[in-house]
């Protein structure tokens, strides 16, 4: 709800002052959107003379802070300023008394503050007599005075011993009255804040210099006899200070005594090691050419290199063998001159003994003599390689290392032309840090945001959660974590919950932030197209960068100082590798094609959205995030049905409603459960364990009469689920344990999903009052649950949604989803459907509409194993209410959330909520306890065994270590046997080849895709191979080759081409 005073500032502004989010989809404004235009921060002179040409009024005024907001205030109720315009060094306070410069537009337009001087007792002079402690910053510092504020003047007594106060220090200090004179004094003046860094020089100027770029010293503060350089490494004692490349001072630097890392004979070594060791060492008198390197080798031509043994010893040696340890090498070894063994043969044949032959029966050296052999090379493997040959000397053997690189003609000449082109790509850390100083102190001009086509009114706003100053320096200098936030090193609780993921989610925004420097391009210009300026940007197509629509572009003017206007354009359209960008309306028009420094944004709303949902963890409560067997309740099923099955019916022996009970659980034994003759047998595949599933969810009346006892009797919409995926849609028809999450896993091919589908199905079905929100991490694993429900013909179209963020281009969904989708120009509208599909992070945007509890009675989460735990809440959390029920599908054993933050891997935000409830007592694995309900609790936990995708050999060793060699092969014999006899497979019985390829990684120009030639065409080889084999026919859509980059992609398709 917007306030009286907030809406009288945002008309007063509402003519030149646009709003401002960085990070918002939704284009919702924050009150800390309204920014300042550089013209109200660029001087802090008192003079008014630059309005004097302008039609502006122009006075001084004294007043009262009435109201702050979130980057502004009002004075008296009535003038705005901002923040930028305080000439101050801290935040002022409601209340405090204040002298501005205003100034307004005489057209009517309101006040505004050009400078705001705080009139408060920290900074100014108390009346009192009694002393009052103050902070101030040093405006004067010679050998004659010092100048607090330019009021305090000091004395060398009233400065605290081994202090030596310099222009800009921020001081601490005690003010007292003489009450003789009047005037006011000073004592014990001393640092206000003071560091301890260990850091690089990177700058050296004339008696003075900054170490990382933003803590300055002077030379004078170096330990005696160290004379500065650029890159040398440096421990030093700092206090805050005011100076132009950041807030600290260095008051003494010494250089930093690396530790004298231990010489490698030194090292303490492994028995392969030393063997490995001593086969490579000359001996005896003997010596080989050391380095026997082919260099580059082209696929099919033959190539050669000598090599040279020496006998510098006193006795003759006798070489009697030369053998490489690959079995598959393609080198051999001849030494001009000896005859072969294979050449006295007279008949030509071979013998038993002699397979394989040596290449020539011996070679005798003198002392003093040396004698000279060949290596030749002809190989249709690319990569790079290297081969161990020894040399046989009876007693004793010498081995060395022979190596090549591979390659064909098309990658040899790729690699030359990757030779000559240059990366302008810098310190990604150093660039961050320059961004980072420049949102400190810089300025920067505000483009025009993209507007929406509707009205987009919402009644609550994101919160921001910006990263905190000290975690920022905590990881630039590489300081301890824990000491400034302890909750990383407690057990993860209710209380610590927010702190600790705010932390860990903080700490991947910096290292995002740091990475996505990479992209940053220099030295480039803009094109003029209609009211857009455009931007071409190789590896767009891809993601690399990831630029959407609402993105900031920044451009920096070339060799300009750090503390230069910046400008910030908005993405308004992204085309292919284009970028269409609006900034100011000022640089449009004086825009001339000047070269900028670029830089790249993203979008933080999916962070802030999770730093919400962890926010909201109280809220959740035990019973979601830390479930035991305490807070577990068991509630009546909320639905009675039935499903039929060919078998007889049996009559129902129990008038209470169904209640599966847990085996060796009296207590919950006696709130009324099923008798064991109720359970249906199955056979299981896990040791002599039966699966057994309930009567009711294989019963033999008809679908859509009701049974005797008046309950609903149902169909499987999928007639080939089998009997695990059947009680798990029953369980979350049921819901007995709501809201606490029921977890469906298994490995890849199980059948998750078409679960999850049919669950949905028989939810809208059969419960009428339920709305179904059904969410997956990614858009792709979206548009496939939307594809499924659509295409199961039991859904009408205005019950179904498919929720998209306004950023997603519609080029990239396929139009059989089409009729479903939208961006949620009206969300209230959108909230009522009965089954809403998004991503997680898109769930988000439904906390600003404040929905009543029970609004979604069912919380779908698939692939709920690849988010992030505060991903994965962002729709838990709006199953708020006691019979919302959340269901979260997965796998725990695959790869979990793709992070890029070290620190936050290793404390934890790697691991899925999914992985951890799963490492729950309630949700663990109980051979005893559920020996007939797949070993885990049936009321919580159903696992999926049957796998419909993978040749057994596949599944053979994921089944032992992950899943208790429980995994059942059920895919068609046919399909997954088609190649068995392919004459390129090594093992027939193993329809696997791994081909380890050591090739090169390469990029065109400034493209941030790479391409690896030798896979590619290696890649392509069993292609062709595929296709040209006359036993099985293959379509070439029925092929696929995967690769993570765009490059490599085209690449490939290129030389298929060809």
């Amino acid at each position: 709800m917007f306030t009286a005073i907030y809406k009288t500032v945002q008309n007063a502004l509402s003519s030149d002052l646009p709003t401002h989010d960085d990070d918002s989809t939704d284009g919702s404004r924050s009150d800390s959107d309204i920014p300042s235009y550089p013209a109200l921060q660029s001087s802090y002179d008192d003079s008014s003379s630059e309005f004097e040409a302008a039609d502006v009024e122009v006075k001084n005024i004294n007043g009262k802070v009435t109201k702050l907001l979130s980057g502004y205030g009002l004075i008296d109720e009535e003038i705005y300023f901002s923040f930028d315009s305080v000439v101050a060094q801290f935040r002022p306070k409601v209340g405090d008394r204040v002298s501005a410069i205003v100034y307004r537009d005489r057209k009517g337009c309101g006040w505004r503050a050009k400078q705001v001087n705080v009139e408060s007792k920290e900074w100014g002079i108390d009346n009192d007599d009694g002393p009052e402690d103050m902070i101030g910053i040093i405006t004067k510092a010679t050998r004659i005075e010092t100048v607090i504020n330019d009021v305090l003047q000091c004395t060398h007594d009233s400065i605290v011993q081994g202090y030596r106060p310099y222009s800009g220090d921020w001081v601490q200090a005690c003010t007292y009255k003489d009450r003789e004179t009047g005037t006011t004094l000073v004592k014990d003046v001393h640092p206000l804040r003071e560091l301890k860094i260990y850091g690089t020089i990177t700058h050296v100027y004339v008696g003075y210099g900054f170490i990382d770029d933003r803590t300055y010293f002077a030379f004078s503060a170096c330990e005696c006899g160290y004379a500065p350089h650029k890159g040398d490494r440096v421990v030093a004692h700092c206090i805050e200070s005011k100076q132009k490349r950041g807030n600290w001072r260095a008051i003494s630097v010494e250089l930093k005594r690396e530790k004298q890392l231990p010489r490698p004979e030194d090292l303490v070594v492994g028995p392969l090691q030393l063997i490995k060791a001593d086969l490579m060492k000359d001996k005896c008198g003997i010596m080989i050419t050391d380095k026997l390197d082919f260099g580059v080798v082209i696929t099919g031509k033959t190539k050669k290199i000598n090599f040279w043994i020496r006998n510098v010893g006193i006795g003759l040696q006798v070489l009697k063998n030369v053998s490489v340890c690959n079995l598959h090498s393609e080198i051999t070894i001849d030494f001009p001159g000896v005859t072969k063994k294979d050449e006295n043969k007279k008949d030509g044949k071979k013998t038993e003994e002699d397979d394989p032959p040596p290449p020539f029966s011996s070679l005798t050296i003198l002392p003093g003599c040396a004698s000279q052999g060949t290596i030749t090379v002809k190989t249709q493997n690319l990569g790079k390689f290297r081969e161990l040959v020894t040399f046989d000397f009876g007693s004793f053997e010498i081995g060395r290392h022979v190596y090549m690189e591979v390659l064909d003609e098309m990658i040899k000449l790729l690699k030359s032309s990757q030779e000559d082109s240059t990366h302008r790509r810098g310190s990604l850390l150093q660039k961050y840090k320059d961004q980072y100083f420049h949102s400190q102190t810089g300025m920067s001009v505000l483009g025009v945001k993209p507007t929406r086509t509707s009205n987009w009114n919402t009644p609550v706003k994101l919160k921001k959660h910006p990263v905190p100053d000290e975690l920022v320096q905590c990881v630039l200098e590489k300081r301890e974590l824990a000491s400034f936030i302890p909750e990383l090193l407690q057990s993860l609780c209710i209380e610590n919950y927010f702190t600790r993921f705010s932390t860990l989610l903080h700490l991947e925004e910096i290292k995002m932030e740091i990475d996505i420097r990479k992209y940053d391009l220099e030295r480039e210009s803009l094109r003029n197209r209609g009211e857009y300026l455009v931007m071409s940007v190789d590896g767009l197509a891809e993601g690399r960068p990831s630029v959407l629509v609402g993105d900031r572009i920044i451009l920096t003017p070339i060799d300009a100082p750090s503390n230069t206007v910046k400008y910030e354009g908005y993405v308004h359209e992204v085309y292919g590798e284009e970028v269409l960008l609006k900034f100011h309306p000022s640089f449009h028009d004086n825009y001339v094609a000047e070269e900028y420094h670029i830089s790249f944004t993203f979008s933080k709303t999916v962070l802030q959205r999770c730093h919400q949902a962890a926010d909201m963890a109280v809220i959740m409560g035990n019973r979601i995030l830390f479930p035991t067997a305490k807070v577990i309740g068991v509630k009546p099923p909320q639905i009675s049905i039935t499903f039929p099955e060919s078998q007889p019916p049996i009559k129902p022996t129990f008038k209470k409603p169904m209640i599966i009970p847990r085996v060796a659980a009296p207590a919950r034994a006696r709130r009324g459960v099923v008798p064991h003759q109720n359970y249906l047998p199955r056979k299981s595949h896990s040791g002599g364990c039966q699966f057994i599933v309930p009567k009711a969810a294989t019963s033999a009346v008809q679908p859509g009469s009701k049974r005797g006892d008046g309950k609903a009797v149902g169909e499987y919409f999928d007639k080939k689920l089998n009997a695990r995926q059947k009680i798990a849609v029953f369980r979350i028809l049921q819901g007995q344990t709501r809201p606490t999450p029921y977890i469906l896993f298994g490995p890849p091919g199980t059948g998750k999903t078409v679960t999850v589908v049919e669950s949905i199905l028989q939810v809208h079905h059969h419960v009428k009052s339920s709305r179904v929100l059904a969410c997956t991490p990614s858009n792709s694993a979206a548009d496939l649950l939307t594809s499924r429900l659509a295409n199961s013909g039991r859904v009408k179209q205005n019950d179904l949604v498919r929720l998209n963020s306004f950023r997603r281009s519609e080029e990239n969904i396929d139009e059989s989803i089409k009729p479903y989708c939208t961006d949620g120009q009206v969300l209230e509208i959108v909230v009522h459907h009965r089954i809403i599909i998004c991503t997680c992070s898109t769930a988000g945007s439904f906390f600003q509409l404040k929905l009543r509890p029970g609004h979604f009675t069912h919380i779908f989460v698939d692939e709920a194993g690849q988010a992030t735990e505060p991903e994965c809440l962002i729709p838990v959390a709006l199953a708020t209410g006691d019979d919302s029920q959340i269901i979260l599908a997965g796998d725990p054993m695959q790869l979990g959330p793709v992070l890029q933050s070290p620190h936050a891997i290793k404390l934890g935000l790697n691991q899925s909520l999914l992985e951890r409830l799963m490492q729950r007592p309630v949700y663990q694995r109980d051979e005893k306890k559920f020996r007939d309900h797949g070993s885990y609790d049936p009321l919580l936990v159903t696992k999926l065994v049957n796998n419909y995708r993978s040749h057994e050999c596949i599944l053979h060793i994921p089944s032992n270590l992950f899943y208790h060699n429980e995994l059942v092969v059920k895919a068609d014999v046919q399909i997954r046997d088609k190649f068995k006899s392919w004459e390129l497979l090594p093992n027939k019985n193993f329809p696997i080849i791994f081909h380890g390829v050591q090739g090169e990684e390469l990029q065109e120009g400034n493209s941030p895709s790479w391409f690896n030639p030798a896979e590619a065409v290696q890649s392509i080889k069993y292609l062709q191979a595929l296709l040209q084999q006359s036993h099985q026919t293959v379509a070439v859509t029925d092929c696929g080759i995967i690769t993570p980059y765009r490059k490599q992609g085209a690449y490939v398709v290129s030389e298929a081409s060809s």
